[in-house]
């Protein structure tokens, strides 16, 4: 590696401080400001300024110069990763208080949106509850920015400082009514059930500024409040408003994020009467397919089958004319005798629906299609499948710009499963794994096998977004575990979603040929 390499002359420095057998501080300092990438000449700095050889004037006097430095990174995302990680270090020095009041103070001085956000969630869970409001009024400043830069806050906020209920409240009232204010309120009302709060009282005034927005904006909220609702008394509460909506379409399309929060929470019954409701409630009103289709989805996910098959045979008719659609249009069935097998996409990361959970979505919607598969998502943080596929088609140019995954949801070929307890009743549960444990070893050619004494006759093959696969509990769970290279080789994400459609495909029928 060159001696000017920045990110491992870096990563040397900081290891021989570590050490404190190595050169002084004050000469490891010198290193680090002589390094030609200010990113990582500031990164050693404030790393070296936690020596213990050091004075705390000369570890503030480092501090600082870190700070100046970070300063003359050009890019503000990457400035706005550098100050969070400075932040990170420097949480527990005894420069600490000064450390982040002089950060909070760069923090203001963003003027890129998406870089503000970004130094706003990076930096809040370390400056401390001194600046939370500070940074909560600078996120709510951010335009177009607003919701992503002050969830963090508010989630630190409520996890480590007094009074934060009615502090935030108090800074969300001092902006208009909006799609905003009413996702806030509403996630904040979401973190202090978290921890044990059973007052309704923030979610009604989230639901009452709901109400009084028009349009788009209205809808937009109420389905968030339901998104994010979980216990019995939430969900109940947002279906009261629902229901006093003088919009069919918008009240069915309330209840159908309802009823799969209620199903996702184990309540069935209410999950299934929430379902029917919403179907009752839409009738056949024009333009309403896609609140349809998922009504007909969350039926099926509780095993009405019956109920479900006729909102898809009903929605294989044109709404004006009442003839088929052109078989192009025409939900795809397989030939008798061969199930339609499913790939399903495990969420393991934390957080919100996520730019990472909308490009793998867009991945393995083609792969679904090419090799004639269902797709099921286990565990994502929405509850509206309506909601993920204009998210995918709005934001991302993977799979057609998700032209693939609309296919598949108009043909109700995909699945959400709130929880693990909902994959048994539709096929045969297979966990995708480099090491199976012993005893639960099968290839899927046997699994598939022993899916015909199965009710469904169909695999469900799990497969986790992000590093660590697939969650110990699923893993424990899975009656089956499947190594796909036969040499125990782990994959990238991309690459074992293709090799899992490639496989399965075998043993289906392609929709194509």
């Amino acid at each position: 590696m060159p001696k000017n390499h920045a990110p491992s002359a870096y990563r040397a420095l900081v290891k021989e401080s570590k050490s404190g057998s190595g050169r002084a501080p004050a000469e490891l300092a010198r290193a680090a400001r002589a390094l030609p990438d200010p990113y990582y000449a500031s990164l050693a700095l404030i790393s070296i300024s936690l020596d213990s050889r050091l004075t705390p004037p000369e570890a503030s006097k480092l501090m600082e110069d870190s700070l100046s430095l970070a300063d003359r990174e050009s890019r503000p995302w990457r400035k706005a990763e550098l100050l969070a990680e400075i932040c990170r270090k420097g949480k527990g020095a005894s420069f600490s208080s000064s450390l982040m009041g002089s950060v909070f103070g760069k923090i203001g001085k963003f003027t890129d949106g998406q870089a503000l956000a970004g130094v706003i969630s990076g930096c809040a869970a370390h400056l401390g509850c001194g600046h939370a409001s500070g940074l909560l009024r600078l996120g709510l400043a951010n335009e177009g920015h607003e919701t992503e830069s002050c969830k963090p806050v508010v989630k630190y906020w409520v996890e480590n400082c007094d009074t934060a209920g009615k502090e935030i409240m108090a800074v969300l009232a001092g902006i208009p009514p909006s799609v905003v204010r009413v996702k806030l309120a509403g996630y904040l009302h979401t973190q202090l059930a978290k921890k044990g709060s059973d007052d309704i009282g923030i979610l009604r005034e989230a639901i009452d500024t709901a109400l009084k927005l028009k349009g788009p904006e209205r809808i937009d909220g109420l389905r968030y409040l339901a998104s994010q609702s979980s216990d019995l008394q939430s969900l109940e509460t947002v279906a009261a408003a629902a229901m006093s909506l003088d919009s069919p379409a918008e009240t069915a399309a309330l209840l159908a994020t309802l009823a799969g929060g209620a199903h996702k929470a184990g309540h069935r019954e209410m999950a299934l009467e929430w379902f029917r409701a919403g179907v009752e409630c839409i009738g056949s009103s024009e333009g309403a397919e896609g609140t349809l289709r998922n009504l007909a989805a969350g039926l099926k996910r509780l095993g009405e089958d019956e109920m479900a098959d006729g909102i898809f045979s009903r929605l294989g008719k044109t709404a004006k004319t009442g003839k088929e659609t052109p078989a192009s249009a025409a939900p795809a069935k397989p030939r008798a005798g061969k199930p339609r097998h499913m790939l399903v996409l495990c969420d393991t990361h934390e957080g919100g629906l996520g730019p990472v959970h909308l490009r793998m979505v867009a991945r393995a919607a083609p792969l679904c299609v090419a090799y004639g598969l269902d797709l099921g998502l286990l565990d994502f943080p929405e509850t509206d499948l309506g909601v993920i596929v204009k998210k995918v088609l709005a934001d991302t140019n993977v799979g057609k710009g998700g032209q693939y995954l609309k296919e598949l949801h108009e043909e109700g070929r995909v699945m959400l499963f709130g929880n693990s307890r909902e994959l048994e009743p539709a096929g045969l549960v297979v966990a995708t794994t480099s090491h199976p444990a012993q005893g639960k070893s099968v290839s899927l050619g046997d699994a598939a096998k022993a899916a015909a004494k199965h009710p469904k006759k169909r695999l469900l093959v799990l497969m986790g977004l992000g590093r660590k696969g697939l969650p110990k509990s699923l893993m424990d769970a899975a009656g089956h575990h499947a190594e796909l290279t036969g040499a125990n080789v782990p994959l990238e994400t991309s690459t074992a979603m293709g090799i899992i459609a490639q496989q399965l495909g075998m043993l289906s029928i392609p929709k194509r040929y």
